[in-house]
């Protein structure tokens, strides 16, 4: 026999708090809409599978496809997706590639943002000093010692047991919703009160899955599961800031490396490390670090040049090392063989 959760019964709810980790946010253009592909993943199969709109596809459903609008518009105020407002101007992707809003206060009271790995406060000056042409670009993000001090409250649900809440500020979120993996069931979160109870007017959904690796796991281990999913990671991050650009995306950067590795090279077990950088000639590029054991491939940068309106391509040899990489491919036939890779890859660009 199930076990149903009453999950507005204060007595089912246990003290947890925030681990740290590190996520993403980035400052789109306004109108860019995003959808929760956790919690709102019903949205996102009758949407076809996006899980995102950019501001230019949003304009031009204005022009071009009112039903599509429409129906974005409806979702947007049923608080079943998100749109990038001046009251939530910033977008993070959590763990595994979840999507949602945030003000500018709650950001800067949950995350700090990285120097030198260490923490930062997000504020006015360390904001300005990250964007670029009034937006910002994905950074990554760590939770704040403010926010694992914080006590929180959880209940949790079993897979079995489907439903909905609706958030403070208005997004309505599915519990245990169909088609994605919740572990043994998702937990309903909320701020603990003065007097020990939980705030049962301020909840949010945690999916099984990611509840295991943002919050502390004491008191829930009968209620966890080891999780296959894959963290995410900024090569495959979505290109919703510049996306008004032809600026070529790092999940495309990565498959362009990819095939060159494994076609030229016939290498296929490698680790990736990716950088997204620009230039003071406004060259947006996309660096992937190829290490391996038994030495470090030369760097690969992949990029767009808006002056020329043509691809181009940056290889970065370290002079210094003595170990033969290029045993059947000279500099330049490896080169050539990218450009064509490159011209091959350019109608994937996501724009």
């Amino acid at each position: 026999m199930r076990t149903f959760v009453d999950i507005n019964n204060p007595s089912n709810y246990k003290n947890c708090s925030k681990k740290q980790y590190e996520i993403y946010v980035c400052m789109p253009p306004k109108n860019t809409v995003v959808i929760n592909k956790l919690e709102q993943a019903d949205v996102v199969k009758v949407l076809g599978g996006k899980t995102y709109f950019t501001a230019k596809q949003v304009e031009k459903m204005q022009k071009s496809n009112s039903s599509m609008l429409a129906q974005l518009q409806r979702l947007i105020a049923q608080g079943r997706a998100y749109a990038v407002t001046d009251a939530t101007p910033f977008v993070l992707c959590g763990t595994v590639g979840e999507m949602w809003v945030i003000s500018p206060d709650k950001l800067a009271k949950t995350y700090n943002f990285l120097q030198g790995g260490q923490p930062l406060q997000i504020n006015q000056q360390s904001f300005g000093q990250r964007m670029k042409n009034g937006l910002l670009d994905w950074t990554l993000v760590r939770t704040s010692p403010q926010a694992m001090a914080a006590q929180n409250m959880a209940c949790f649900v079993p897979s079995a047991q489907k439903g909905q809440i609706q958030t403070s500020w208005g997004a309505v979120l599915n519990i245990n919703g169909v088609g994605i993996s919740h572990g043994k069931g998702d937990f309903v979160v909320c701020a603990k009160l003065p007097n020990g109870k939980p705030n049962l007017s301020d909840r949010w959904v945690v999916n099984g899955d990611i509840f295991a690796t943002t919050y502390n796991n004491r008191g829930w281990a009968d209620c966890l599961k080891q999780s296959d999913i894959k963290s995410i990671t900024i090569t495959s991050l979505p290109n919703l800031v510049f996306a008004n650009s032809r600026a070529i995306s790092p999940k495309v950067a990565k498959d362009i490396i990819t095939s060159v590795i494994t076609d030229v090279y016939s290498r296929t077990h490698i680790e990736y490390e990716a950088e997204r950088m620009d230039d003071e000639y406004g060259l947006w590029v996309n660096l992937i670090s190829l290490k391996k054991v038994d030495g470090v491939y030369p760097y690969y940068g992949v990029l767009y040049n808006d002056v020329k309106n043509k691809f181009m391509l940056d290889v970065r040899f370290d002079d210094s090392s003595n170990v033969k990489y290029f045993e059947l491919k000279d500099k330049r036939e490896v080169e050539k063989y990218l450009v064509n890779l490159i011209n091959k890859y350019a109608n994937q660009l996501n724009y």
